[in-house]
């Protein structure tokens, strides 16, 4: 969908489903859910591999637009705002 500027316009739906799916304490946290970061730590750890990762919308941001793509927990922290 495009609004009459030329611009791509998100359905109204699209910022909450994002959050829904990637975020869920997107509103209740200031960049790093401890909650999902443990989570995230406990699976991985019961897996004994990777299989699910804790990072928020906000460090998503940052490691697209400002890091490089390497996965570490210097890098997470590097992620924090």
């Amino acid at each position: 969908m495009a609004s009459g500027s030329g611009s791509p316009t998100l359905p109204a739906y699209v910022p909450g489903a994002l959050m829904a799916v990637e975020d869920r304490r997107f509103r209740s946290h200031f960049g790093i859910d401890p909650i999902g970061l443990l989570r995230a730590a406990l699976t991985n750890w019961r897996a004994g591999r990777v299989v699910q990762g804790g990072s928020t919308l906000t460090q998503q941001l940052a490691k697209n637009l400002f890091l490089t793509p390497e996965r570490n927990l210097r890098r997470k922290v590097q992620e924090a705002p």
